[in-house]
């Protein structure tokens, strides 16, 4: 393995973890159903997916890893980070209005 072989690995690591942590690992409990979140979840888990096989095939029919986007591979893996600490919630990892909790005790202040 060399490092031109790392990057695509990577990608395929952090597009089947999102692939996985979306589609197969979220468990909704008792929140309630959200049209819109869950649609985004649905196109997310797709094309996150297909990026996955797609490297995996390439590997398997080429017997090399294919070229990928550096710049693709750093937003997958940023999507990465805020996916496993949104738990695989899609509708947390888009949520612009969350404030941290230290913020919210300090403001009744």
């Amino acid at each position: 393995m060399n490092t031109h072989d790392a990057l695509p690995m990577l990608q395929a690591f952090f597009c089947g973890g999102l692939f996985l942590m979306i589609a197969l690992l979220f468990k909704r409990g008792e929140s309630p159903y959200k049209f819109m979140p869950s649609l985004c979840a649905f196109g997310l888990a797709s094309l996150f997916g297909m990026q996955w096989l797609s490297i995996l095939a390439a590997m398997a029919k080429a017997g090399h890893w294919p070229d990928v986007s550096i710049f693709n591979t750093l937003i997958f893996g940023i999507l990465f980070v805020l996916a496993v600490r949104a738990r695989g919630n899609v509708s947390r990892i888009f949520d612009l209005k969350r404030r941290p909790h230290h913020a919210m005790r300090h403001k009744h202040k």
